[in-house]
């Protein structure tokens, strides 16, 4: 491969080989006679032609350069970044449920405190809100959701793949499960 294709210049080589495709077989279509047996206009629709046909081919080029890099792709990295998003989407419920149980609990045991006659300030000094819980679980949840949203562009970043999306990522565990794996 010489270059990195990335998507977004796959799609646009897409668009261009369609539509300039279409413009050549058009081209195709006129005649001498059409032109009215003018030797200029034939060659300036011929130098169109060839000019469309340049364009055509390059982005042809991209799109089998593109291909190339796709079946390159690092599968396995592929596989264990799919199966850490799944992980994180589990965690990420799992901290969000935790930090509600918690608050839950508080709010509980501050009810049954005021049905046994308890007041505000007595509730209070009695039982601390459990602020720095709730903290670490919603820091782990933001945490886990850089990972996930970089994990998620990794998997968006078709035929490129680029790795600098799974700097920091945990992958570790599932590619020791991939490790027999192809690439």
């Amino acid at each position: 491969m010489n270059r990195i294709i990335d998507k977004n210049e796959y799609k646009q080589a897409q668009l261009t080989t369609h539509s300039v495709s279409a413009v050549i077989g058009a081209l195709k279509k006129v005649d001498f006679a059409m032109l009215g047996q003018c030797p200029i206009k034939a060659k300036h629709v011929s130098d169109f032609t060839a000019l469309m046909s340049q364009i055509d081919n390059e982005a042809k080029a991209v799109i089998v350069e593109a291909q190339a890099q796709f079946n390159e792709r690092p599968q396995s990295l592929i596989s264990a970044a799919s199966r850490r998003l799944m992980e994180i989407s589990r965690r990420i419920e799992l901290e969000q449920k935790t930090a509600k149980s918690i608050i839950e609990d508080y709010d509980a045991k501050v009810k049954e405190l005021h049905n046994k006659g308890f007041g505000e300030q007595e509730i209070a000094r009695i039982l601390l809100y459990p602020q720095a819980e709730i903290d670490a679980h919603n820091s782990n949840v933001s945490l886990i959701e850089i990972e996930f949203k970089n994990l998620e562009a990794f998997l968006a970043d078709a035929p490129r793949y680029d790795q600098v999306f799974l700097e920091g990522a945990k992958l570790e565990p599932f590619l020791q499960h991939n490790a027999t794996d192809s690439n």
